[in-house]
């Protein structure tokens, strides 16, 4: 809980009289007056002053704890957190349910709005990736005024590329060699397959198989890029490799 740290330049009570006149301000959680001591422990407003919010009126202002205070704001603080983890949810969840069911550009905006909330949440980062990439790149790109202007498909792919490599670092903090690390590395290939980096997609397919040994599909994908690149011989050499793990696979089966 953060403490309001300014001044709060309204004052609340103001004496008519000339002779004696004050001003009162909150500071904090104590009451500060220019001629009257200060009250350790209470807020008090001891003059006629008008409530900003109510327009309630009294002579007598009454006495406020702290602990009052720190009640409200320990209550308050958790609904609002409360309340934003449950818009997140519910919005991550049109997400999936649209995803799951190829719906991949509906998709792409309910990830786009639950990555906003949560910008930490790696999957949602990696999800929101994967929409990007899969998406109808020929479907209308109108403004979408909850989610906000879409862009080119070519630009979908770079910001794709740029939060599935934010995603791998998050992975590879966590394990290097891991099925989620291979998967990443996986779709960032086809991500920079699909923007016209074939050399890119190269590497990433090759460190997806090295991060998860059973994504021969990668190894694949190796063998069709090569083949677009004209590049025959090290084609030959990447199929014999596919071949040779698929036929250990089969045996071990």
């Amino acid at each position: 809980m953060r403490c309001c740290s300014y001044w709060i330049r309204k004052p609340l009570t103001e004496a008519r009289s000339s002779a004696n006149r004050e001003r009162t301000w909150i500071f904090g959680s104590v009451l500060n007056t220019d001629s009257a001591p200060r009250q350790t422990g209470f807020l008090r407003a001891s003059r006629l002053f008008r409530n900003s919010f109510t327009g309630w009126h009294s002579e007598r202002g009454p006495w406020i704890r702290p602990a009052i205070l720190l009640i409200s704001f320990l209550i308050i603080l958790p609904l609002q957190s409360a309340r934003a983890d449950a818009k997140f949810d519910r919005i991550r969840q049109q997400g999936l349910e649209a995803f799951e069911q190829a719906r991949y550009t509906e998709a792409r905006d309910y990830f786009q709005r639950a990555y906003e909330l949560q910008p930490y949440n790696d999957d949602v980062r990696f999800r929101l990736a994967l929409s990007l990439i899969y998406q109808d790149p020929d479907a209308p790109r109108e403004p979408a005024p909850e989610f906000g202007t879409q862009g080119s498909y070519q630009e979908d792919l770079k910001r794709a590329v740029q939060l599935l490599r934010e995603s791998v670092e998050v992975q590879e903090r966590i394990e290097v060699r891991s099925p989620a690390t291979g998967l990443r590395h996986f779709h960032l290939g086809v991500a920079y397959w699909f923007a016209g980096r074939p050399d890119l997609a190269l590497d990433s397919f090759r460190r997806s198989f090295r991060s998860d040994f059973t994504r021969t599909d990668a190894l694949y994908n190796r063998i069709v890029i090569l083949k677009q690149m004209g590049k025959e011989k090290e084609a030959i050499v990447a199929r014999q490799e596919y071949l040779r793990i698929t036929r250990i696979e089969d045996l071990d089966d």
